[in-house]
C-alpha cells in the first residue's frame, strides 16, 4: 500500500483522512472509515440489541424475552418474536396474538399492558414489564431523547383474541437490577408514555420525549406504568374473548445525542388516512364497498367469522373507488371484514358485518 500524500485530523468524533492512496490502499481505507463509524453510531444508543435482533436461542414458546440477547423479564412472561421461530407462539409475522411485521429487522417483543381480569387486586399486577441494563448510566442533568416504536396485537388466534388496546404503554428508567421483582402496581411515574389508544393494528405508532436525569440511572423499563383509572380503554375486537391489552414493541432508544433517536412532537402513527364506507349492512345478498380515494396499491378484501376463521376473500385491483362483494354462500351470522395491502403491513381497515 503506497501512501501519495495526506493528513489526519480529528472533527466531530470522526478521524478524518485527506490523503490519497492507490487503489488497493483505497478500499482498504474505505472498509477502515466504515467500521469506525459504524461504532461511533451504535455507541450513541444506550440501548443494547434495541430491535431485538440478536439472540441466545431462536424463540419457540411464550415468555421467552430473555431470549432475545440483553433483554430481562421484571414483572409477568413477556413474549419474544423472531423470524426464526415456526412456533405459533413466537413467530413473525403471524403468531397467536396476531399478524404484525417487524417495524425494523426481524423480531420484535410483546407484552401485556392492560387486564380487565379479577384474579388480582388490584389488576395491575397482571401487567407485564420487560428491561435492559443500559451501556452506561445517565448523566444527571444532561438530557435525553427516549422513543420506541408500539403496534397494538388483535385478531389472533382462538383462545388468544386479545379484546382490548388502551393508552398507556411507555417507558422509565431505574437503579435497580434488571431482574424478575414482585409485581407492583402503577406509579404513574414513566418518563414517556402513549396517551390515547392506538388502533392500528397494520402499522407502527412512535413514542418519544426527552427526560433529563435526577439520578445516574442505568436501567430502562417498559410496561404500563399508569393507573387503570386514568386510562383510555377500548375495544380492538369484537369478537374477542382475551380480556386483556397487547402490545408489541420494536427499535428501543435512548440517547443524549440531539437527532439520533426519533422524535415527533407527540405520538406519530405510521399508516394510511383512507377510509371507507359499506353498505347495505346488514347483508342480504351483496353489499357494496366504496373507499373516499381511488385504491394507489391492490388491496385484498378478507371475511373471518367470529371463531377467526377465513371464510372468503376478494381481491381489488389498484385505481378502485368502488367495488361490490357477494355474500350467496355465505351462512347468516355476524362477520369481520378486513381490507389489507397485498404487501401485508401498509393500510388496513375492518368492518363489522352481518349477513341475513
Amino acid at each position: 500500500m503506497e501512501k501519495l500524500a495526506g493528513s489526519v485530523r480529528f472533527q466531530d468524533g470522526i478521524f478524518r483522512y485527506t490523503w490519497l492512496m492507490r487503489a488497493s490502499g483505497r478500499i482498504a481505507l474505505v472498509l477502515m472509515l466504515g467500521l469506525m463509524f459504524e461504532g461511533q453510531l451504535r455507541g450513541q444508543n444506550l440501548v443494547p440489541n434495541p430491535s431485538f435482533e440478536d439472540y441466545v436461542d431462536c424463540p419457540d414458546n411464550p415468555a421467552q424475552i430473555e431470549r432475545a440477547l440483553e433483554w430481562r423479564q421484571v414483572q409477568g412472561t413477556p413474549e419474544y418474536f423472531n423470524i426464526c421461530s415456526s412456533d405459533a407462539w413466537a413467530s413473525v409475522p403471524t403468531n397467536r396474538l396476531g399478524h404484525q411485521f417487524p417495524h425494523t429487522g426481524v423480531g420484535y417483543a410483546g407484552l401485556i399492558i392492560y387486564s380487565d381480569s379479577d384474579w388480582f387486586d388490584p389488576p395491575e399486577l397482571l401487567r407485564e414489564v420487560m428491561g435492559i441494563a443500559l451501556t452506561e448510566p445517565l448523566v444527571v442533568g444532561f438530557p435525553v431523547t427516549v422513543s420506541f416504536w408500539v403496534a397494538p396485537a388483535a385478531f389472533g388466534m382462538v383462545g388468544t383474541r386479545v379484546k382490548w388496546t388502551t393508552s398507556g404503554i411507555g417507558a422509565k428508567f431505574s437503579m435497580q437490577p434488571v431482574q424478575l421483582q414482585v409485581p407492583q402496581p402503577a406509579m404513574n411515574d414513566a418518563v414517556v408514555h402513549m396517551s390515547s389508544s392506538p388502533l392500528d393494528t397494520a402499522g407502527w405508532t412512535l413514542i418519544s420525549g426527552t427526560y433529563v436525569p435526577d439520578s445516574a440511572y442505568n436501567c430502562l423499563l417498559i410496561g404500563n406504568f399508569i393507573s387503570d383509572s386514568l386510562l383510555s380503554i377500548d375495544n380492538i375486537d369484537p369478537f374477542g374473548t382475551y380480556g386483556v391489552a397487547y402490545t408489541y414493541v420494536d427499535e428501543v432508544c435512548v440517547s443524549s445525542v440531539s437527532g439520533f433517536c426519533s422524535i415527533e412532537q407527540g405520538v406519530q402513527e405510521r399508516g394510511s388516512e383512507l377510509e371507507w364506507a359499506i353498505g347495505p349492512n346488514p347483508v342480504v345478498g351483496s353489499t357494496r364497498v366504496h373507499f373516499d380515494e381511488p385504491l394507489v396499491e391492490q388491496m385484498k378484501l378478507e371475511l373471518f367469522d367470529i371463531s377467526g376463521r377465513a371464510v372468503a376473500s376478494w381481491s381489488v385491483p389498484k385505481g378502485t373507488s368502488e367495488t361490490e362483494i357477494h355474500f350467496d354462500r355465505i351462512s347468516s351470522g355476524q362477520y369481520l371484514l378486513e381490507c389489507r395491502s397485498i404487501r401485508g403491513a401498509t393500510r388496513l381497515l375492518r368492518a363489522t358485518l352481518v349477513k341475513q
